[in-house]
């Protein structure tokens, strides 16, 4: 068996063009999803040309314990010797994950026993694979109990992590063993692990940054990965690679401005990634499907495999910046440049912040102009781009704007900086300028995920406020901002009531651990009665350990009056 093992082989990838440093991979081909249907291997192909189109030159699936090895020290390798085989023909980097509990397990791993089977199956796999195959990710989310049961355990999963990354190294020396896998970006759980001595035991680190409000703008993408990289500061690790390998948004091929939406965040999420270091970023995924007889829009193709303008976005973004590097920021009104170099041509992505415009200089004869969603150079279909004839200037909307051959001329007026601005406001929305008939971007109308709805909800846009009333337990929450223990933040906030009773009061919510519970945090004095005019409130307070959010909440409880909020501002405090 020992003979068969070591003898198994392909070509290795290493004998075509090096992808390895590609930030552009996918959630794509899943084949373990479906290796049992009798055209699961019809299907991979399929997949894989629409992978190839799209530009992705890494693809992330599943390596399932339990299907390898369906009972202790029995091998079945017929279908991922397949898979490695098919991967390896097509020239695509392999990035499998590892996971999850043994077909004889009724839980996750948690003893001793458990973690060393798992590090005897790490071992087969990466000895067998080893010529193909470089890379590989310990588990998939176990900070959240969908895939560690019964509940999340940092101890159990860096026990896991050790044991996974000794055996790989054993077995190939040069291995890439990703740990953490973490749903959303989850300092606490990177904490628990570097607690427990896990962070020496892992090549790269793994996040999946989600979004809890709307776009990698709003969700603050940016920030959130200065604070993966001060953590592993902190912890002695400062170069150690962070890959996304999940992230997406969702959207429906009959739904066309769900599409152009989750196509401007997919461009905008992999130029910031590009800019912040992030190593490989896999699009989560590539293809929709149906669960329940709901439909889960997150891929790049429709259920029947019609390709959507995600798809498209893309193919364009992956053949814009794939080879390049990052240059540095650069600042605009109302928006955000980012500077590329490719060989010694440089290219700008840039675009402005959501409801604004922001503008740039006249172009010189050599740029060339590339607009999101198009089929042809000569058939645009949108363009965020509107030429000022009068002044030759360009300017912007949300939607970004790839600029090719750019001239040092035109560079010029600009700042170019290697530090992104901070912001000077941290809530979405805050000055309350954008509320329609929805109701007000950036705030959910009671808790995100549900509670603290009792109550009468009411929006007066021409005073650019938001009103409670009649309420047992209410309050309008802010979408959430990523914070680092032990910074400060005050929040400053107009109130102004009519007759009202309870409590009415604005807090800074410190959120933190699994399923993001809350912390509590400082509250500004509460008020009742009729205030005869609008009243400024002020709050501080410090990210306690534990927080990896906060959120501002405008509450109302027990209030048979009437409180109205506006002018919410939260700032960084030095």
């Amino acid at each position: 068996m020992l003979v068969a093992l070591l003898c198994f082989c392909f070509s290795p990838l290493s004998a075509c063009a090096d992808t390895s440093y590609s930030l552009f991979g996918l959630n794509g081909i899943g084949y373990f999803h479906y290796l049992n249907a009798p055209n699961a291997h019809q299907t991979a192909q399929q997949k894989m040309q629409w992978l190839e189109r799209a530009g992705a030159k890494w693809d992330r699936f599943d390596f399932w314990w339990g299907t390898i090895e369906p009972q202790p020290g029995v091998w079945k390798w017929d279908q991922a010797d397949w898979l490695v085989s098919f991967y390896t023909r097509h020239h695509i980097r392999m990035l499998p994950i590892l996971c999850y509990q043994a077909a004889w397990m009724h839980q996750s791993p948690h003893t001793p026993e458990d973690f060393a089977q798992f590090a005897d199956f790490v071992a087969h796999v990466v000895s067998r694979y080893h010529k193909q195959i470089h890379c590989w990710e310990i588990w998939n989310e176990p900070n959240i109990p969908a895939f560690w049961k019964p509940h999340p355990d940092a101890a159990a999963y860096t026990e896991l992590l050790k044991a996974a990354y000794l055996a790989a190294h054993r077995a190939d020396p040069h291995c890439v063993i990703v740990g953490a896998a973490a749903n959303e970006t989850d300092i606490n759980w990177l904490e628990a692990i570097a607690d427990h001595g896990g962070l020496s035991y892992m090549d790269a680190v793994s996040i999946h940054p989600y979004s809890m409000s709307d776009g990698p703008e709003q969700m603050y993408l940016a920030q959130q990965l200065e604070n993966v990289r001060r953590f592993l500061s902190a912890h002695g690790r400062p170069n150690l690679p962070i890959w996304i390998t999940e992230m997406g948004w969702t959207s429906s091929i009959e739904n066309l401005q769900s599409m152009q939406r989750a196509a401007i965040y997919l461009v905008q999420s992999y130029t910031i990634a590009a800019a912040e270091g992030v190593q490989h970023l896999f699009w989560f995924n590539e293809q929709d499907w149906t669960e329940g007889g709901k439909l889960q829009g997150w891929g790049l193709l429709s259920p029947d495999m019609h390709p959507k303008l995600t798809f498209d976005a893309y193919r364009q973004i992956a053949a814009f910046l794939d080879g390049c590097h990052f240059v540095g920021y650069v600042p605009l009104d109302n928006g955000i440049g980012y500077l590329f170099r490719k060989g010694r041509v440089e290219r700008l992505i840039a675009w402005a912040y959501r409801g604004q415009t922001a503008t740039l200089p006249p172009l010189r004869p050599n740029a060339k102009l590339i607009p999101l969603f198009y089929t042809s150079p000569d058939q645009p279909t949108e363009s965020s781009l509107k030429a000022d004839t009068a002044q030759g200037a360009l300017t912007l909307s949300e939607t970004p704007l790839f600029i090719t051959d750019v001239a040092r001329a035109f560079l010029k007026p600009l700042t170019i900086t290697h530090t992104l601005p901070a912001p000077s406001q941290w809530v979405v929305n805050g000055d309350l300028q954008q509320i329609d008939a929805k109701g007000a971007y950036g705030w959910h109308k009671g808790v995100f995920y549900g509670g603290a709805d009792r109550g009468t909800f009411a929006t007066f846009p021409e005073e650019h406020a938001l009103a409670l009333t009649n309420t047992t337990d209410a309050l309008w929450q802010s979408w959430s901002v990523p914070v680092m223990p032990g910074e400060r933040y005050r929040l400053t906030v107009e109130i102004l009531t009519k007759e009202a009773t309870g409590e009415n009061d604005a807090q800074i919510l410190f959120l933190g651990g699994p399923g993001w519970s809350w912390l509590g945090g400082p509250t500004t004095e509460s008020v009742t009665g009729s205030t005869n005019g609008w009243r400024t409130f002020t709050v501080e307070g410090s990210v306690p350990k534990d927080a990896d959010f906060l959120r501002v909440n405008l509450i109302s409880k027990r209030n048979t009056g009437l409180v109205l909020f506006r002018n919410i501002r939260l700032q960084r405090v030095p």
